[in-house]
């Protein structure tokens, strides 16, 4: 049997699948999850704000941001005297095994 490729349109599917968007989601709100219930003993920051944005770029591929604001917690000193500058970052990259099993 052979097999014509022409007129497929395989690489059109991870953009266009509402199944791959259903996964994006998933995984971006367990990012979320993640920074919400580890931004204050992490960081000192109160988890005011967070978002999954998600979409198409510019170039027609999916993608998804999480978009965490906060404000500091004076009373909750725990973290954030060990936290560091960066902690917020730091959130979120420790975030990732949890995006990628989810």
């Amino acid at each position: 049997m052979r097999y014509d490729p022409a007129g497929n349109d395989f690489r059109e599917v991870p953009r266009t699948s509402e199944h791959v968007r259903t996964i994006l989601r998933r995984k971006a709100r367990a990012g979320a999850d993640y920074w919400r219930s580890h931004s204050v003993v992490d960081t000192g920051y109160n988890a005011a704000h967070v978002e999954v944005l998600d979409g198409s770029s510019g170039s027609g591929e999916l993608q998804a941001i999480i978009y965490c604001s906060g404000y500091y917690a004076k009373w909750r000193e725990i973290g954030s005297s060990r936290a560091g500058p960066r902690a917020p970052e730091w959130v979120l990259r420790r975030s990732i095994p949890t995006i990628e099993k989810s």
